[in-house]
This record gives C-alpha cells, structure tokens and sequence, in this order.
C-alpha cells in the first residue's frame, strides 16, 4: 500500500475547502434573496393597502357628494329648500318634508351602512351632520303638518343652508383634489 504524498493531502483538503466555501456563499445568497423577497412583499402590501384606502376615500368624497343634489341653489326634484309664491305673489322659502327625511336617511345609509363614514374628513362630517340635526329639527316642528311642502318660519336657514352648500363643495373639490383627482379639461 502506498502512503499518498503531501500533494495529494494538500489537493483533497484544498477541494474540501472550496465545496464549503461553495456552500457558505450559497447558504448566503439563498439568505440574501429571500431578505430582498420579504422586502418586496412588505412594500407590495403597502402599496396595496395604500391604493385600497386611495379607492375607499374616493368612494367616499363621490358618496358625500351625492347629498348636495339636496342643497343645490338650483330647484330640482331632489332640492330641500325651495321658494314658492303664495297668494299674493311673494316668493316664500319653503322646505320639503319628504326630501328632507330622505336627506336624513341617504346620510344614515352613507356614512354607516355604506361605510364611507370612516374615509369622510371630519370637517365634511361635521357640516353633514350638522344640517341633519337641524333638518330634524324642522321635522320635528313641523311632525303634526300633513303638507310636504312648509312654510319656513326662520329665513336664515336658506343662507346657512347656501354656506354649508358652498362649504362643503370646497371641501369636497379639495378632498379629490388631494387624491388627485383633476377636473376635466
């Protein structure tokens, strides 16, 4: 039997030693991509999130603006508050029970059933639900009433209504705005 020389001993220790350097780098690139992988995945979830809550907030500045067709200056089959000439030929701001009851409702359904409330900015939120509780105010006045259409006792509630109308279509305009969301040209 022969006794293998240094040279043999030197190549099999210097082929043991790259297999395990081998596998050392590659221990650390499989450890380094998957690092990189997770990263990725984290910033895709972000990125999701961050566009589900874009999508959500517009769904909600769109619901929000559906309630002004109740405001709007412009008498429409949907207007709250509408200007009527009584027998002497005085126009008269008047207030219409079933658009105001459906208002009351339509900003019920939005904000919880829909749940738009949780993306509307809190100063929109406040305007809406402010003209709610004075809606329902004037409701319940006016309870024993049978007409659709009343007379309104207190004038100034076309100019507030007009403020929270314009209010409200700034704030609105401004929220899309901020999501960027441009009008058209």
């Amino acid at each position: 039997m022969e006794c293998p020389n240094i040279t043999d001993w030197i190549t099999a220790i210097g082929s043991i030693v790259s297999a395990i350097a081998i596998i050392f780098i590659a221990w650390k690139g499989i450890q380094w991509s998957h690092k990189i992988w997770l990263k990725q995945q984290q910033k895709g979830r972000v990125i999701q999130r961050e566009e589900m809550q874009y999508e959500y907030k517009l769904k909600a500045i769109y619901a929000a603006w559906s309630l002004l067709i109740y405001l709007t200056k412009e008498e429409n089959g949907n207007t709250i508050f509408v200007h009527r000439t009584d027998s002497k030929g005085d126009r008269k701001p008047c207030f219409r029970k079933k658009q105001a009851e459906e208002f009351c409702e339509k900003i019920f359904e939005i904000h919880y059933t829909k749940g738009n409330g949780v993306f509307i900015d809190k100063e929109i939120r406040d305007i809406l639900f402010d003209l709610k509780r004075g809606l329902h105010r004037l409701l319940d006045a006016e309870r024993e009433n049978a007409d659709d259409i009343i007379d309104l006792r207190n004038e100034e509630w076309i100019d507030r209504k007009n403020a929270m109308f314009d209010k409200l279509t700034v704030l609105l305009k401004s929220e899309a705005k901020n999501l960027g969301v441009e009008k058209p040209q």
